[in-house]
């Protein structure tokens, strides 16, 4: 139990998040890839080594990544109306980009490969 203060600070932010009633800036992206990196150490400790201590830490750390991964789900805060529509501005003004790049790429694409072939005679 090398790392043991790492969990005692994560149930501590754990609790932080409780009294408070939401996460603040506590990042959904970080602590998900966390977790996700934790249950990966499960798998690989018990496929490489079984080593029950490695396999006890790694499992306490998942866990407590379980736990801030839910309160972090659980306390998003709701946007407002306002907030729906520029999302869906920024979502709509993006797939029109794209899709005008790939239209765009397509037809250079294909007036390349026209180019490119013999004329027949």
């Amino acid at each position: 139990m090398i790392f043991l203060d790492i969990y005692v600070v994560q149930m501590i932010q754990a609790v932080e998040n409780y009294k408070n009633g939401n996460t603040g800036q506590l990042s959904s992206i970080t602590v998900a890839l966390l977790f996700f990196g934790s249950l990966a150490r499960i798998f690989t400790s018990v496929q490489e080594t079984g080593d029950i201590t490695f396999l006890l830490s790694f499992t306490i750390a998942t866990l407590c990544n379980a736990i801030l991964l839910g309160q972090v789900c659980i306390s998003q805060p709701k946007p407002t109306a306002a907030e729906n529509v520029l999302q869906l501005n920024q979502v709509l003004y993006i797939w029109f980009y794209v899709s005008y790049v790939i239209c765009w790429v397509n037809t250079d694409t294909a007036h390349a490969i026209r180019k490119s072939r013999p004329t027949k005679i």
